[in-house]
């Protein structure tokens, strides 16, 4: 069981039933400037289903989001999401994209 810090984030779009973004993969580091290792969705679901906890930090409020396992309210696709609880730079949507 790991606790992994998110820096990057690859999106794609999804079509069905509307255009809208997905995380599609994520970059793994211990700073915000450097990736250690992506992994993608498939991955990041099968590691948090087998212990493993992600989380970002804002660059600015410096405050922990956690990241869990959802699905999409338009699609019903499995995805991740974070709990920025109203901060926008630890977002996971917010991150960017390297």
């Amino acid at each position: 069981m790991s606790s992994l810090r998110i820096v990057s984030v690859h999106r794609e779009l999804v079509a069905d039933p509307s255009v809208h973004w997905h995380v599609s993969a994520i970059g793994i580091g211990a700073h915000p400037d450097r990736i250690d290792r992506w992994l993608t969705l498939p991955d990041a679901l099968d590691a948090i289903d087998g212990g493993d906890h992600f989380y970002t930090i804002g660059d600015t409020s410096k405050m922990l989001a956690r990241v869990h396992r959802s699905v999409c309210p338009l699609c019903l696709h499995h995805v991740i999401g974070s709990t920025s609880e109203n901060v926008p730079d630890n977002n996971l949507h917010n991150l960017p994209s390297k």
